[in-house]
């Protein structure tokens, strides 16, 4: 996730590790929102930061939210002005945590921003659970609808199966059936765990998530 004024301090550093990266661009935890033109000039100098700094680090892309309270057109009005070979959008609940409704919520939206930018889509799993359960229809028949548009890759954390509220817990702490999300993802997509980096030292905690989400021998 890139901090405005911040992250960039820390390129030398995400440089040092051998392993594939995308960048989470800022959203409106940072003032950032794209579906609304009152946040323009901020959006685009966030952005801009982020793009800059996914570029240093050779990102397989950058992954942006479509905002909340305003519209589809405005969010790819201003989009348009970017390097959309870098920004990857990503379906968002009904509702955001400022209860504003957010934009980019239904396969419908996603295909509209795709096919107007030609950009890329990150499926976030728990937003389309949540998704489905404000919207009343069926989560893994949404999931399927934002698979056939082909996500580049995947968010995936836990969550409650009938909640309306995106928790990021840590895989095994909520009650998603893994085994059951898993089989509808394809085997060679690329996933990140959007979870809590707060259990355990190292990576172990990473850890316990795939042996949570693995076959049994």
């Amino acid at each position: 996730y890139y901090v405005p004024g911040s992250s960039a301090d820390y390129v030398s550093l995400w440089k040092k590790i051998d392993a594939p990266i995308f960048v989470h661009a800022p959203h409106y935890s940072h003032r950032v929102n794209l579906s609304l033109r009152e946040f323009e000039e901020g959006n685009r100098k966030s952005l801009d930061e982020a793009i800059t700094f996914a570029k240093r680090l050779d990102a397989r892309g950058a992954i942006i939210h479509g905002g909340t309270g305003g519209t589809i057109d405005e969010l790819i009005r201003q989009i348009s002005r970017f390097d959309r070979n870098t920004l990857i959008i990503e379906n968002k609940p009904v509702c955001g945590l400022n209860d504003a409704f957010c934009v980019g919520v239904t396969p419908e939206d996603i295909k509209t921003i795709l096919d107007e930018l030609g950009m890329r889509f990150c499926l976030d799993i728990s937003h389309a659970i949540i998704a489905a359960n404000t919207l009343g229809i069926d989560a893994l028949e949404l999931i399927d609808s934002f698979i056939s548009l082909g996500p580049t890759l995947y968010h995936l954390c836990d969550s409650y199966t009938d909640g309306n509220v995106d928790h990021h817990l840590n895989i095994g702490d909520g009650d998603y059936d893994f085994p059951a999300l898993l089989s509808h993802i394809p085997k060679d997509a690329w996933i990140t765990l959007e979870t809590p980096k707060n259990k355990k030292p190292g990576l172990l905690d990473v850890i316990d998530c795939l042996l949570y989400t693995s076959p049994s021998p």
